[in-house]
């Protein structure tokens, strides 16, 4: 009924659910699409005309789950998409870790453990009542360590596009990984235009309080494994899918689904995630999405130290200087990214001899991440990198972008080096680029364990 909430699972930890299965009566993919064939033959069914079937009735139950004593539940969202269908009705499916299958059972196997306890629900939040809904909640031990584990939570938006900005798909602080993304976008047709160039978008992934992207892509179909604006037709695999294309006279509509399940993108201390809607947010459109994920409140990665190269102040406190100086003063440039368009100035300097400086950091450290701001308008910028007089390796920079000049890298310096430390002492000795190697900062960031 309408406003109902019904119960799939209450019960105590430690343990794991390894999947929830949901049988909606009148269910079943689209005669052409089987809910596990191949892309060959999904490839069929061509362009609908309107939207998949069961729609409404996938957008207006929502599922939760909460774990332990979480005051608001780590997932709460339509069924259509949690089940990696989208928010466009029953389609193309056959996903790995959730999707649809023939017989009409929905289903979602990410693994999911909870220490003290867990509760699973459904609510009917339309306006018709659904009824002889079957649901099966599967649970087994969970014989590891629970503080080393993160909790399932899903982060889901429904939005109407902002000219400018992206689409958010996920803002969240502490430590955790990405395991897959569903997608659902609708254009209204428009004179004079390419209506599927909303498929344009790139996705932007920063992690850590990096402003450079981890993940800066191509496009909305490549980052679901597809290409051409999915010009064969809807389909659906094991890790990725195109599952609707309605492509009526009033609007064009897209939902799709990716599972990072070899290449889940880590974080340990924040993770953002946006997409573009068309090729520089320009695209009005209508969008929902979802986000699975593993997260711990726990930050493992902590900003111990700063150093603005430039800064006669900041040089002193740090014991700043350098050998074969080939440039000083202050550049203006952009990044890549979600933010590309916000130029912001920096000071800085640029050596073809060597750097030196001290950081201090966190003497329970498990190692320590060195974070620079360069100028890659100068490319493949590559150096040496001494930890209290001793080798840590080199780090190279490669590529180069004179659009977008910023650019942040990361090294790593491993525990052997850093354990009980409270500072370090650092050498970067330039070894080769197109021109010379560029600094304007360096942080410090403590490994926590």
């Amino acid at each position: 009924a309408p406003a109902e909430t019904r119960s799939l699972f209450d019960g105590d930890g430690p343990g794991e659910l390894s999947a929830l299965e949901l049988r909606i009566p009148g269910l079943a993919p689209p005669p052409t699409l089987d809910g596990g064939a191949d892309a060959a033959a999904n490839a069929g069914a061509g362009t609908p005309s309107s939207l998949g079937p069961m729609v409404d009735v996938l957008n207006q139950l929502w599922v939760q789950m909460a774990w332990d004593d979480e005051q608001s539940p780590s997932v709460s969202a339509t069924a259509g998409s949690l089940f990696a269908l989208g928010d466009l009705g029953a389609g193309a499916s056959g996903g790995l870790m959730a999707g649809l299958r023939a017989d009409g059972t929905l289903y979602l196997y990410f693994p999911m453990p909870f220490s003290k306890h867990a509760h699973v629900a459904i609510t009917n939040r339309g306006p018709t009542a659904v009824s002889g809904l079957w649901a099966r909640v599967k649970l087994r031990p969970f014989p590891f360590a629970y503080d080393q584990v993160g909790t399932f939570a899903v982060d889901y938006h429904a939005t109407t596009s902002v000219s400018g900005s992206d689409l958010p798909l996920l803002d969240t602080y502490g430590s955790g990984k990405v395991v897959g993304v569903v997608l659902s976008e609708k254009r209204f047709a428009c004179a004079n235009c390419s209506v599927r160039d909303y498929l344009e978008g790139d996705e932007h992934v920063l992690v850590d309080d990096a402003r450079t992207p981890v993940v800066l892509g191509t496009g909305t179909e490549d980052f679901f494994n597809g290409g051409f604006y999915f010009d064969h037709g809807p389909f659906g695999l094991a890790t990725h899918g195109n599952v609707v294309h309605a492509a009526p006279p009033s609007f064009d509509a897209t939902s799709a689904y990716r599972f990072f399940v070899s290449d889940s993108i880590g974080f340990r201390s924040h993770v953002r995630m946006s997409l573009q809607h068309g090729p520089t947010d320009n695209d009005s459109v209508v969008a929902s999405s979802l986000v699975y994920y593993y997260r711990s409140p726990r930050s493992r990665l902590a900003l111990s130290d700063a150093l603005k190269v430039g800064d006669s102040v900041d040089e002193a406190r740090h014991q700043y200087n350098t050998a074969g100086a080939t440039w000083s003063g202050s550049l203006g440039a952009t990044l890549e990214g979600e933010f590309s368009t916000q130029s912001f100035t920096s000071t800085g300097r640029s050596q073809m001899g060597s750097s030196l400086f001290v950081v201090q950091i966190d003497p329970g450290n498990v190692g320590v991440v060195l974070r620079r701001l360069l100028n890659q308008g100068t490319g493949n910028q590559r150096a040496q990198v001494f930890v209290n007089g001793a080798l840590a390796g080199d780090w190279l920079t490669s590529g180069s972008n004179l659009n977008h000049a910023w650019r942040e890298d990361d090294f790593a310096i491993p525990s052997s080096m850093t354990a009980g430390a409270s500072s370090l002492a650092i050498e970067i000795r330039f070894v080769s680029s197109e021109l010379d190697w560029t600094e304007f900062e360096y942080q410090a960031y403590s490994q926590l364990p």
